[in-house]
């Protein structure tokens, strides 16, 4: 199906000069198949052809008609000016976590922190508007910063907790729950949500254990992997480990899609540090 895809971009894209490469990438657990798509105005969005559902007619419509829209000519600094900005940089990077074994050839370029006892590499992305890129050795060096500028300009004001209700209530309200049922919910249920805003990449926290034990205001807590996007917090008190990793597992295995899958292991915050339970 990829091969066919690949087929009708090129026969409607090459004639209209754009250039189509596909390229083997590793993101997060998973080797994918990258279409990236090129102009004289700059590159357009990479599209991962796994990730797209539906005919190989459908999705290279799907592809062309992204291309054309995007293909307005944009000033080079909306991109390639902005990570050449040591400033700019600094001030929009975000710390990002993934599991260590799986993720070796996605993490050799990059600049990165790892975290042994846990399983857990930490990395960084550059954010912009509508999009991010890792941040890489190559672009740190050309910049001029390292893991200290890092850390003392990575923003961690962004992150909060959240109930189970405040995440899942309005798709259950779109589902006719009752409004008191998620209020019961809310009382009920001890797990929170640490993320950030956006929910994108806000497993990052784990690698702040001081930050996120003032966010949870408690001295010792279970953190749970949710994915690469959020941690599940809750209290010792009630739950057993085991209990909890296998939870950890069925969902990883049966819900969590292989790019957003953190860990399987579970987290204990002991007052002062970060340990597998």
């Amino acid at each position: 199906m990829i091969k066919e895809t690949i087929k009708e971009v090129k026969a409607i894209l090459e004639d209209a000069g754009y250039k189509v490469e596909i390229k083997e990438v590793y993101k997060n657990n998973e080797k994918l198949s990258s279409l990236i798509i090129l102009n004289e105005d700059g590159v357009n969005p990479t599209f991962y052809l796994e990730k797209m559902s539906g005919t190989p007619e459908k999705i290279a419509r799907e592809i062309i008609s992204m291309v054309i829209a995007n293909s307005a000519p944009r000033p080079k600094e909306d991109f390639i000016n902005k990570i050449q900005d040591k400033e700019y940089v600094l001030n929009h990077l975000r710390a990002c976590v993934v599991s260590t074994k799986g993720n070796e050839e996605f993490l050799e370029p990059l600049v990165k922190v790892n975290y042994k006892d846990l399983g857990l590499t930490l990395y960084y992305r550059i954010m912009f508007k509508d999009a991010s890129i890792v941040l890489t050795k190559a672009i740190a060096d050309q910049i001029g910063i390292d893991k200290i500028d890092i850390e003392n300009n990575i923003d961690l004001s962004d992150y909060k907790m959240f109930s189970i209700a405040e995440v899942i209530g309005e798709s259950l309200k779109k589902q006719g729950t009752p409004d008191f049922v998620i209020e019961e919910m809310e009382q009920q249920n001890p797990m929170k949500i640490i993320s950030n805003t956006e929910k994108l990449y806000g497993s990052g926290i784990i690698a702040y254990p001081s930050k996120l034990k003032e966010i949870v205001g408690m001295e010792k807590f279970y953190v749970l992997p949710s994915s690469v996007h959020e941690i599940i917090v809750l209290p010792m008190d009630g739950f057993e480990p085991n209990f909890l990793r296998k939870m950890v597992c069925d969902i990883n295995r049966d819900e969590v899609a292989p790019s957003d899958r953190l860990s399987d292991n579970i987290f204990v915050y002991d007052g002062s540090k970060l340990l597998i339970a």
